[in-house]
């Protein structure tokens, strides 16, 4: 059985309830959601302890997914598009939950993989010669979107982009990340249902 986030779930229920889900009027998808949290707890815990123990900024491989997304035209921003991170996304300092964003369109001539600048940064130089040298388009990260930022007041002239970006997913979680899911998730079962079954206080009807 792979660990997947309902498998997880449900032997967390099971452990809770001490092997009798049925009783405790116990919703998996609502144990599931809290295992979805704690997955996203538990990669960016990973990020810190990485960086602290070797320094290391990047992003473990396995927390990565790579997501062909449509762009989507904003009134956030004029002239700008944008696509939406995933809901999984793992916010990480600086933006590097985003690892990489490319053009995806077949058809695209110029230079596909696109180099991060920040908004504040892109306000100050856009137009000049530094950001024309460096490249056509270039993409920022702001409130869980991507943004696609043309170095010209030119339009954006692709439509789709592929973004590797760091998620929490099941694909392929290890015995000890499920274990810290777990060991994050049972408190909170606590807090939301009410004590752990008492298996044997429960089968004995001497006990109080």
């Amino acid at each position: 059985m792979g660990l997947d986030y309902n498998y997880i779930a449900n032997q967390i229920v099971l452990m809770f309830t001490a092997g009798r889900p049925t009783t405790e009027g116990i919703d998996v998808r609502e144990v599931e959601a809290l295992v979805r949290q704690a997955a996203a707890s538990v990669g960016r815990q990973e990020y810190f302890e990485n960086y602290k123990a070797e320094n290391q900024s990047t992003v473990n491989g396995q927390w990565l997914v790579t997501y062909q997304l449509p762009l989507i035209q904003t009134p956030d921003f004029t002239g700008y598009k944008y696509v939406a991170l995933s809901e999984n996304y793992l916010p990480l300092p600086k933006n590097r939950g985003v690892v990489r964003v490319t053009i995806a369109d077949a058809d695209y001539k110029g230079k596909k993989q696109l180099a991060f600048i920040s908004f504040e940064n892109y306000e100050n130089i856009r137009g000049g010669s530094t950001i024309k040298w460096a490249g056509k388009y270039f993409y920022s990260v702001a409130a869980k979107k991507v943004y696609i930022l043309p170095a010209c007041q030119e339009l954006v002239k692709f439509q789709y982009i592929n973004v590797t970006q760091a998620v929490a997913n099941d694909a392929t979680l290890t015995e000890a990340q499920a274990l810290l899911i777990i060991n994050q998730v049972m408190p909170l079962m606590i807090q939301r249902f009410g004590r752990k079954a008492d298996m044997v206080t429960d089968a004995n009807p001497n006990i109080a």
